[in-house]
């Protein structure tokens, strides 16, 4: 079984940040993800999954600002929803095959859907990388943003992101961010591992 996680990125001062996800209700550890970056590991449910797009779609509208999900699935597949002022603009996955929902229809026949479409099970799919244009991901980087070396890696030809969370890696620095925290969740997160931690709690759990 592979690593899955999910996080946030928002553009803004962590104090900032902080405040606004106080205000929200959010359950989350918070810290720095570079100036005036900070990354939000969002507390997981029961089934350890954690909404990273609510929480981007929520804080980027709170401060008006840019937010992104960042989602690894069982090692395979990165998923990246952009956000600006609490609408989405911008969707990324590195493996558009992981899109495909594979089915048997009622005369038992193998089908699959596709963006809500229904095809048959010999239509051809989209494989590879979707959305990988580097110059949308840009502003979320820290200054000047190579953007040969962004694309190479939102496109996985690095040669050594064989897992997903390394694709992610690669991608995270090539927006020279500190991926520590991007590569990681709310169960997993210690404050001897990543200084600087910051608790958002509930109220009821502050009490």
């Amino acid at each position: 079984m592979g690593t899955s996680y999910q996080n946030v990125l928002v553009l803004g001062e962590l104090a900032d940040v902080v405040r606004a996800l106080t205000d929200l209700g959010g359950d989350a550890w918070l810290l720095p993800a570079g100036p005036g970056r900070v990354a939000v590991l969002p507390r997981e449910n029961a089934y350890g999954y954690a909404d990273a797009d609510a929480h981007a779609r929520l804080l980027s509208a709170k401060l008006g600002t840019l937010a992104a999900s960042n989602s690894v699935v069982d090692s395979d597949v990165v998923f990246i929803e952009l956000y600006r002022n609490g609408e989405h603009f911008h969707s990324y996955v590195s493996e558009q095959e992981f899109l495909v929902d594979w089915f048997i229809d009622g005369a038992g026949a193998p089908r699959y859907r596709l963006g809500g479409v229904e095809y048959p099970a010999d239509a051809p799919y989209p494989k590879g990388p979707g959305g990988a244009d580097p110059a949308v991901f840009a502003p979320f980087g820290v200054g000047p943003v190579d953007l040969d070396r962004l694309g190479v890696a939102l496109r996985g030809e690095g040669g050594d992101a064989f897992l997903a969370e390394d694709l992610d890696h690669s991608i995270m620095e090539a927006l020279h961010l500190d991926p520590a925290g991007l590569r990681t969740a709310f169960r997993w997160a210690a404050e001897e591992d990543l200084p600087g931690l910051v608790r958002v709690a509930p109220r009821a759990d502050r009490a």
